[in-house]
């Protein structure tokens, strides 16, 4: 599992050059995990908060940028290491009104569902 940076991380941000190298890298550790063999989930986590967690996220392939608290990225982290449904897939995180598995097994059906077609 790797947890790297939502695509839209860099937006209102100074893109100094320690940062610019830091979503580069966090680019390139993705294309490099995804060309192997390993089984693999990338999760790309919104802007990371301080907040107590909710326990509530949104999860998808392709989400709108948003808030997300380390405590929840860290109960998703929890649960996508027992949830043998998805792999090989990024999971892009923000904070949600769905609960933690509800969101997750919705995710793997959707995953499930697009790999039967």
């Amino acid at each position: 599992m790797l947890v790297s940076v939502f695509p839209e991380a860099w937006v209102n941000h100074e893109l100094t050059s320690s940062f610019e190298h830091w979503l580069r890298a966090k680019r390139e550790a993705e294309i490099q995990l995804a060309e192997t063999d390993l089984d693999w989930v990338i999760v790309r986590p919104g802007a990371l908060t301080s907040e107590s967690g909710s326990h509530t996220v949104h999860v998808g392939g392709a989400i709108r940028y948003d808030e997300v608290s380390r405590d929840d990225v860290a109960r998703v982290l929890a649960h996508l290491l027992e949830h043998t449904d998805i792999h090989r897939e990024i999971v892009e995180l923000t904070e949600g009104h769905d609960r933690i598995p509800a969101a997750l097994q919705a995710y793997a059906n959707f995953v499930r569902s697009r790999h039967a077609l």
